[in-house]
């Protein structure tokens, strides 16, 4: 009797094991064959390239500021929610609050002639605008 019953439990056991991974393979299967096809498409792209594939044009946008804004510059932020993120990006520049809204675009570039100002549009798709100074700055800060 004992023989009958290890018999059936090693069955069983297979049994269940066959289960699992039909079960794993119906409900997974499709998302890990798509996600090795990403990882085989990545693996030779360069970090750049990576976050162009995910963040798309924003992440060109912050490329372009960081070619255009010269390291020691001061910026300002016009939007009612700057994305205070792009602050690795950006750095070493200081990066401080402007304004709420866009509409006080033009008093933040009076109130900072010398400093550049990005106005940031957290819409589909965001985007935001670089805004040269108005004066040359005076020396660094």
């Amino acid at each position: 009797m004992g023989f009958l019953w290890k018999r059936y439990r090693a069955q069983a056991s297979w049994g269940l094991v066959c289960l699992l991974l039909s079960t794993q393979w119906f409900l997974c299967g499709r998302h890990a064959l798509q996600t090795l096809r990403t990882l085989q498409r990545v693996r030779g792209m360069t970090d750049a390239q990576r976050c162009v594939l995910i963040w798309g044009p924003f992440y060109q946008q912050l490329l372009r500021a960081q070619s255009v804004i010269p390291e020691k510059a001061t910026i300002r932020w016009v939007s009612s929610q700057p994305p205070w993120y792009v602050v690795y990006y950006l750095y070493p520049r200081l990066l401080f609050y402007g304004a709420l809204s866009l509409q006080e675009l033009p008093s933040v570039r009076r109130r900072f002639p010398s400093e550049w100002v990005l106005s940031f549009v957290d819409q589909v798709p965001k985007h935001f605008e670089i805004y040269e100074p108005l004066q040359a700055s005076k020396g660094p800060r």
